[in-house]
């Protein structure tokens, strides 16, 4: 069965991860579309974000599956994300 909620679909799939850095912050990386190491979206709770200025900064870690969302909406296609 796949579920259509999309923020539900990304919180299912194994391709996406969270890692820590030593300042707090969280990141968002997806197992497909390694870019350099790039997180594909950066939380920091401390306001000093993410080294790279193109990676979007989000202001909480929800925010951050919302990215997992909208990055398997528009990176991969329903056959490559269906889980099971």
């Amino acid at each position: 069965m796949t579920d259509t909620n999309p923020l539900i679909a990304a919180l299912l799939n194994p391709r996406f991860h969270l890692v820590g850095d030593e300042d707090g912050g969280v990141g968002l990386g997806c197992s497909d579309c390694f870019d350099s190491g790039r997180p594909l979206a950066y939380y920091d709770p401390q306001g000093t974000g993410y080294p790279d200025a193109t990676v979007p900064q989000v202001t909480t870690i929800p925010a951050l599956w919302e990215a997992a969302a909208h990055h398997l909406a528009q990176a991969h296609t329903a056959q490559a994300h269906t889980a099971g």
